[in-house]
């Protein structure tokens, strides 16, 4: 996560993340209306958020990155608890 000329929102949002646990879980990004843009999973939560924040990304991830104002966490035992709605089982 870069340093610069961030807004106050953005450096909320940073700091936010910096707390995040290194757990597997799912992370939903929400756009400044409060709607979920983005819903993944990892891992582990703080380094997968933080990387969307760090180098160089495409496009699309630049421009869904451009559009977070807040992201929830949901911590889970591990990825195995995280499963598709439409998978079968």
């Amino acid at each position: 996560m870069t340093r610069g000329s961030h807004t106050q929102g953005q450096r909320d949002l940073f700091n936010k993340i910096k707390e995040f646990q290194d757990s597997p879980g799912v992370y939903l990004m929400k756009d400044a209306r409060g709607r979920i843009i983005y819903i993944g999973k990892a891992k582990s939560l703080k380094k997968r958020v933080q990387s969307y924040f760090r180098g160089d990304k495409d496009i699309k991830t630049r421009f869904l990155v451009g559009r977070v104002a807040d992201i929830d966490t949901i911590i889970t035992l591990s990825l195995i608890h995280i499963s598709e709605p439409t998978r079968p089982y």
